[in-house]
């Protein structure tokens, strides 16, 4: 996992669970208090940069089941298959980048973090530059 930085702009690479785990994070604090019109119009545009495009969302065989999204990592969906779910470059400006590491702070500060999904978080967490003790 790499971060480069270029003017003002930091390409993360990230997998179909960091998109998704994003996205889910994205949606639920923007709809909580404390976000002005900008903010949320910063929200929506890195919920719009990291979103799969449709022909993704057929690769990786996105669908909903029990009310959770689920995706195949592999072609046929086996373990035999060739990786399809691999890392994705976006590029997301400093303020994009502080905007998600401040949602990360709160939500830490918060203690609303779970092992659900721990590897993951902490691999997102990571992308973004975002520190905890």
């Amino acid at each position: 996992m790499i971060i480069r930085s270029h003017d003002a702009m930091k390409t993360v690479n990230l997998k179909v669970v960091h998109r998704l785990l994003l996205k889910a994070m994205l949606n639920e604090e923007g709809k909580g208090p404390g976000y002005s019109l900008s903010d949320l119009h910063k929200i929506f545009k890195v919920f719009d940069k990291i979103d799969f495009t449709p022909d993704e969302a057929k690769q990786f065989k996105l669908r909903n089941e029990e009310n959770m999204v689920k995706w195949d990592a592999r072609e046929g969906g086996t373990e035999d298959g060739k990786e399809i779910d691999i890392h994705k470059g976006f590029e997301l400006s400093d303020e994009e980048v502080k905007l998600v590491c401040g949602m990360m702070k709160k939500k830490d500060e918060e203690k609303r973090f779970t092992t659900d999904g721990l590897s993951a978080v902490l691999e997102l967490a990571e992308q973004f530059g975002y520190t905890f003790e």
